[in-house]
């Protein structure tokens, strides 16, 4: 996702994961979906400053994993953008 927002504005740097949590809240046994989005666009907004600014900046990024209409999977992760 952070890739393609990068591309989209014309962007071309390098992403690094530097924190991660993940919550295991149910076993996954059968057909599942995952759901991830970017923050609110005004976090979008401050990412995309930040990198004008100072040449590298963060930004959260969370996922889920639901089977059914069940929660199974919580992600939290960091991402670093900086130059190539």
């Amino acid at each position: 996702l952070i890739r393609r927002l990068l591309r989209g504005k014309g962007l071309d740097y390098n992403l690094a994961a530097v924190s991660s949590q993940v919550e295991y809240q149910k076993p996954v046994t059968a057909d599942f979906t995952v759901s991830a989005a970017l923050p609110d666009a005004e976090q979008v907004t401050i990412f995309l400053n930040k990198l004008k600014e100072k040449g590298k900046a963060s930004i959260t990024l969370e996922a889920h994993i639901r089977q059914g209409e069940e929660q199974a999977l919580y992600y939290r992760g960091i991402y670093v953008a900086f130059p190539k």
